[in-house]
């Protein structure tokens, strides 16, 4: 009679397997091996930068470093990555920015952040700036090389400012939004302010024609067709109010009968 293994206790065995695995897989971690022999602060080992993009990063980081103080660091990897290996071949500490670019994950970008740059830029920042320039989408239209460097350009501005609590420029999607928002409010005060009645003049908006309701004509005297004031007609109406012993509004202010102002 054949033996019957139960499913779960096939199941154990491949788990457990898995653990014994993850062990040997661990120590690639750590691989100085892949790390270059001269001081560099860009480490390309997913060849996602040329020859000239490399260079003009490194004098670029090693400017910023120079005249801000701040450790700008890029590291691309695929197959083979140095690991924990680069905090000691960059000295990273509380002043540094590391960037790493890995075409592997579902974002390109990820940063390890020194503790010193939160008092610039807080946490959320760094997100906002992983979910913008690292997405699939923005990768696809600008490439890996114009994702990193656009990262980095956003980094620098920040710091040349003295610190940013949201990642400086409009992203396309926003300026997108923003744009049919102003058309779609356009068009509904355009088609509210359109006459509806025959008396209404066309093209002239106000509250009245918004809400539907008829403005109400104007009880105000033309200035040529008011009575003049003069001091005698002052004079004249102040003397019969003081014998009258009334009092009367002038102006819209109020006027005693004797004359005197209250």
């Amino acid at each position: 009679m054949p033996l019957v293994m139960p499913r779960w206790l096939l199941s154990a065995i491949c788990a457990l397997l898995l653990c014994l695995w993850q062990p040997s897989a661990a120590l690639a971690i750590d691989d100085p091996s892949v790390l270059p022999d001269q001081p560099t602060p860009v480490i390309d080992l997913a060849r996602i930068l040329t020859d000239s993009q490399r260079k003009n990063l490194e004098q670029e980081l090693d400017g910023v470093e120079a005249k801000v103080g701040w450790k700008l660091r890029v590291l691309t990897q695929f197959d083979q990555t140095p690991g924990l290996a680069v905090r000691d071949f960059w000295q990273l500490d509380e002043r540094s920015l590391l960037l790493i670019a890995d075409p592997r994950g579902g974002n390109l970008l990820n940063f390890n952040v020194g503790d010193a740059l939160f008092a610039l830029m807080p946490r959320t920042y760094w997100v906002e700036l992983q979910t913008r320039f690292g997405n699939q989408f923005y990768v696809r239209d600008h490439g890996e090389d114009g994702a990193i460097f656009d990262a980095l350009e956003a980094v620098e501005i920040c710091l040349e400012r003295g610190g940013c609590q949201v990642v400086p420029g409009l992203p396309q999607e926003q300026w997108i939004l923003t744009l049919m928002t102003s058309i779609l409010g356009g068009l509904i005060v355009g088609i509210a302010a359109f006459p509806r009645e025959p008396d209404q003049q066309r093209g002239r908006l106000s509250l009245g024609s918004i809400f539907h309701q008829p403005q109400q004509p104007s009880r105000r005297q033309p200035l040529d067709q008011r009575p003049s004031l003069t001091l005698a007609s002052m004079h004249s109406r102040l003397s019969s109010l003081q014998g009258s012993g009334a009092t009367s509004t002038c102006w819209g202010s109020s006027i005693s009968a004797t004359g005197g102002w209250i």
